[in-house]
C-alpha cells in the first residue's frame, strides 16, 4: 500500500511539473506573440515613418545644394570694335553657366535665390576712337557700380575692371551697360562678365 501511495504521489508530482511547464511555455509563447504583434503594428510603421522623413530631408538638401550651384562667366563672342552705344552688353560666348541663370539672348543674370553674390566685369578698349572706356554694372536697371577709364593717351590700349559682392533678392536682374563708348575684342576674350553665389541668406 505504501508503495502504491508513493507511486501515485510521484505521478501527481510529475503531472504537476508538466502542467507548470505547459503553463510557462504557453505564457512564454504568448509573450513572444505579443512582442511580435507590437513589432508589426507599432515598430515597423514607426521605422517606415522615420525612413520617409529621412528621404524627404535628403531630397530637400539635394534641392538646396542644387540652388547653391550658381556660377557663370561669359565673353562678348564678337571680334573687332563694339560701340559706341549705351545699351546692355549681351555676352554670347559662354565659358561657364552652371544653373543656367545667365541668359545669353539678353545679357541678364537673374538671381535664383536670395543671397550674397559676387560679380566682376572687365573691359578692353583702344581709346583712340573715343574719350575713354567705361561701363555700368546694373541691378534691376539701376547703376550699382562703374568700371572705366576717362583719361587716356591717344592710340593706347587699356584694360579696366571692377567687382563687388551684392545682396540680391530672388528674381533680381543684373546686367552690364556700356557707357556710350567703344570697346574692342578678339579671340583673347578680353571683355568678360562673371558672377557666382557666395551663400544664400
Amino acid at each position: 500500500m505504501v508503495g502504491i501511495r508513493q507511486h501515485k504521489t510521484l505521478i501527481n508530482t510529475w503531472c504537476l511539473i508538466e502542467m507548470v511547464g505547459i503553463r510557462y511555455h504557453k505564457t512564454h509563447i504568448s509573450t513572444r506573440c505579443k512582442w511580435s504583434i507590437r513589432v508589426v503594428v507599432v515598430v515597423i510603421p514607426e521605422m517606415e515613418n522615420r525612413l520617409r522623413t529621412a528621404e524627404n530631408q535628403v531630397k530637400l538638401l539635394k534641392a538646396e545644394n542644387q540652388e547653391r550651384k550658381v556660377v557663370f562667366s561669359v565673353t562678348l563672342g564678337v571680334g573687332g570694335y563694339y560701340g559706341p552705344t549705351s545699351t546692355t552688353l549681351v555676352y554670347k560666348d559662354i565659358l561657364t553657366n552652371i544653373g543656367n541663370h545667365y541668359n545669353p539672348t539678353n545679357g541678364h543674370f537673374t538671381a535664383p535665390v536670395r543671397g550674397v553674390y559676387y560679380f566682376r566685369i572687365a573691359l578692353f578698349g583702344i581709346v583712340e576712337r573715343n574719350s575713354g572706356i567705361h561701363c555700368n554694372l546694373r541691378t534691376n536697371g539701376n547703376i550699382t557700380l562703374k568700371a572705366g577709364l576717362w583719361e587716356y593717351i591717344a592710340k593706347s590700349q587699356h584694360h579696366v575692371a571692377n567687382a563687388a559682392s551684392l545682396l540680391l533678392e530672388q528674381g533680381d536682374v543684373v546686367d552690364v551697360q556700356l557707357g556710350g563708348t567703344t570697346i574692342y575684342d578678339d579671340s583673347h576674350k578680353r571683355n568678360t562678365f562673371s558672377g557666382f553665389l557666395l551663400f544664400p541668406v
